[in-house]
């Protein structure tokens, strides 16, 4: 449930100002971010197939999350193109202190075992080329678009999942994946109408 209110709840941030701010795709790209919010849910499978109900915090945090996901979004759109990637040095130079300092005030101390460090090391790069990737895809589309785009990130979290860990996908995901690849073309065909 976590995961897919986050998803719909940051690719909101970026539609919502793109449309203030004048952006006006064509019309099958509405019917596109419609299907992205419901197959964002489904791929999430939070419709169900959960034992506990998922707590009140966890919602809110949800929530938090995505509101992040959006500001960080909207905020790298308001870049200019001829930045080049250089606002994501902006950006490291405020995550890394800030999750260390969240890190080190919720423990009191902060010990990281040695064998965590290359795939830590490897998901600081992996999110930089994300990020960097995106500056690039809002440099040259519509941020309503990308925006919901970058929404359809739970699809690869289930691929890996279901290639790597061997996970059985429920109907409603199957369901999810069907919905985020016609969205996905709605809004492609947008983008470059």
């Amino acid at each position: 449930v976590v995961a897919p209110i986050s998803a719909i709840v940051g690719m909101c941030s970026p539609v919502v100002v793109g449309l203030i701010q004048g952006e006006r795709p064509a019309h099958i790209a509405y019917v596109g971010m419609a299907l992205a919010a419901v197959a964002v849910a489904l791929v999430g499978d939070a419709l169900g197939h959960h034992d506990l109900p998922t707590p009140l915090r966890a919602i809110i945090y949800a929530f938090i999350s995505g509101l992040g996901f959006g500001v960080i979004f909207v905020c790298l759109a308001q870049t200019s193109e001829d930045a080049g990637l250089w606002p994501l040095l902006g950006q490291r130079m405020v995550s890394v202190p800030t999750v260390a300092l969240v890190a080190f005030w919720g423990s009191g101390r902060i010990h990281v075992a040695r064998r965590v460090l290359p795939l830590a090391a490897l998901s600081g790069l992996l999110d930089t080329t994300a990020n960097g990737l995106y500056l690039l895809a809002i440099h040259g589309g519509l941020l309503s678009l990308v925006g919901v785009i970058t929404a359809l990130y739970p699809v690869s979290t289930v691929g890996l999942a279901v290639t790597l860990d061997k996970e059985k996908l429920h109907r409603s995901q199957i369901i999810g994946l069907v919905l985020a690849a016609i969205s996905l073309s709605m809004v492609g065909y947008a983008s470059n109408a």
